[in-house]
């Protein structure tokens, strides 16, 4: 029992007294650095890509959805609704139906979509980059 707990008495020993050298720990943590920038990196353009994208797709989402407006009737009942106050109170429900049953419903997600996607990619844009900045600190100390 004495001699096992000497052999593992000298292992231990040997691993505590043979450390790594200093600059191949900083190669390590270096290198670890490296690959999280490269990763961000890769991650800020997919980013970029979507966001640019949903921007360009927003343009023709709204000539698409002014253009359902005009046609489904939408813009007269709002122009009503404005236009003639009082006299609306009396028909209001009659009013909301029919300004809810002209709503281009279809349009109106696409380009709420196309926002909330433009939206989360700037967040996750702006994510990144603090990541990045906080990288970059942490390299630097």
């Amino acid at each position: 029992m004495g001699s096992l707990f000497e052999q593992y008495r000298s292992i231990l020993a040997a691993c505590y007294r043979d450390k790594a050298p200093e600059c191949i720990a900083n190669r390590v943590i270096s290198r670890i650095q490296n690959i999280e920038l490269r990763r961000i990196r890769i991650r800020l353009i997919g980013y970029f890509v979507v966001c640019a994208s949903a921007f360009v797709a927003i343009i023709p989402g709204t000539i698409w959805l002014i253009n359902a407006i005009q046609y489904s009737g939408f813009n007269k009942y709002i122009s009503l609704f404005f236009s003639e106050g009082i006299s609306i109170f009396s028909n209001w429900k009659a009013l909301i139906l029919s300004m809810l049953e002209s709503l281009p419903i279809f349009e109106t997600a696409c380009v709420l979509g196309i926002l909330l996607l433009m939206a989360n990619m700037l967040r996750m844009i702006s994510r990144t980059v603090s990541d990045r900045e906080s990288l970059l600190l942490s390299r630097l100390l």
